[in-house]
């Protein structure tokens, strides 16, 4: 069998396309996707992973919105944000990170399968 080389670029275009044509489907039925995500702590590799989730939304047409608390805030106040932005809707999905040195403990919503929000996991 012959190995195939494979355009990473163009099949990455291709793959985007199709999802933007599925996120308008999804518009015109009156569904919004959306992502939001919780940022906390200074951690370079999280604000670039974070940076290229936002281009990336837009880049397909998803709505996206970026929570950076202070660093004084609580596990309690990161708990209430994405308890607030799972109950608030407008947003399919929650997206945390944190700092991996931070100390305030996790704060993971094992109860809440529902969200994805994965502040404090390594």
């Amino acid at each position: 069998m012959a190995a195939t080389i494979l355009d990473g670029a163009k099949l990455a275009g291709d793959i985007r396309a199709e999802v933007a044509a599925e996120v308008r489907s999804l518009a015109e039925a009156g569904v919004r996707p959306g992502l939001a995500v919780v940022l906390a702590g200074h951690n370079p590799a999280s604000e670039i992973y974070v940076r290229g989730k936002v281009k990336a939304c837009e880049e397909v047409g998803i709505y996206s919105e970026k929570h950076t608390p202070p660093d004084s805030a609580t596990t309690a106040e990161l708990l209430a944000l994405v308890e607030h932005l799972n109950q608030a809707g407008g947003t399919g999905g929650t997206s945390g990170s944190r700092d991996s040195g931070d100390s305030r403990g996790p704060a993971c919503r094992p109860d809440k399968p529902e969200s994805a929000a994965t502040l404090g996991l390594p």
